[in-house]
């Protein structure tokens, strides 16, 4: 969903850019306004998390609330089931609140594990994703794309797209198969892109060859794919 609402932010703006107003910004914050309103109107008439509620002894609203989710009686074998879990997740949770902090380092495995979800969170943010999303107008100049907007829509619908697509892979691939091979994939983009920008894009008198600038717009998408379906989404 915030991938979608930058994309539709940015389409926005592409759309009042010309006007020589204040409306150039007053409409997008206007319409993201409307968004909000809706969403806290909205809200407010939805039922709370079955989670939530069998936590507070309303077991049977939880089953209400999964039944309808599901579309299937209150009584369901998959209803059955989520509440056994639920229960055994409440029964785990009670122990863990027992338990002195130092042990998400002294506990079984648990060093490894903290400093593995760390490590993940930090390199997520190190992988360069960020570079192209603040700096690709700056790129895009170079086959004279100019319009920053239109630089962040087309890096943007890359980016929703591919971060539906790597929902679906991560459910058809192990988790640490699409980390493993996004990571190598951005690798590869990155030194291309690298080696163009360094080698090839500026010519002899100083300005840039427009066909070396298509081939770095095309790695850089390449790269945002990749970032999205695999590190950005699943790391989370």
């Amino acid at each position: 969903m915030i991938t979608f609402g930058i994309l539709v932010g940015n389409l926005i703006d592409l759309g009042t850019e010309s006007l020589d107003s204040t409306a150039s910004w007053k409409i997008p914050q206007g319409i993201s306004f409307l968004w909000a309103i809706i969403l806290a109107a909205g809200i407010t008439i939805f039922p709370e998390t079955p989670k939530y509620d069998f936590a507070r002894g309303q077991v049977t609203r939880a089953r209400e609330t999964m039944a309808k989710f599901y579309g299937v009686p209150v009584d369901h074998v998959c209803i059955r089931e989520q509440i056994a879990e639920m229960e055994l997740k409440a029964a785990a949770e009670d122990r863990a609140t027992r338990m002195p902090w130092h042990t998400i380092f002294t506990g079984p495995s648990m060093l490894y594990r903290t400093l593995l979800g760390a490590a993940l969170q930090a390199f997520q943010q190190l992988t360069g994703a960020n570079y192209f999303f603040f700096y690709g107008n700056t790129v895009f100049r170079s086959v004279g794309l100019d319009n920053s907007y239109v630089t962040q829509i087309i890096l943007g619908g890359v980016n929703f797209v591919c971060t539906i697509f790597g929902l679906w892979l991560v459910s058809q691939v192990t988790r640490r198969k699409c980390l493993i091979g996004g990571a190598t994939w951005m690798f590869a983009c990155f030194m291309v892109f690298a080696s163009l920008g360094k080698y090839k894009l500026t010519r002899s008198d100083g300005t840039n060859d427009p066909q070396v600038g298509k081939v770095m717009i095309a790695f850089s998408c390449l790269f945002i794919a990749a970032f999205a379906s695999t590190w950005g989404p699943l790391v989370w």
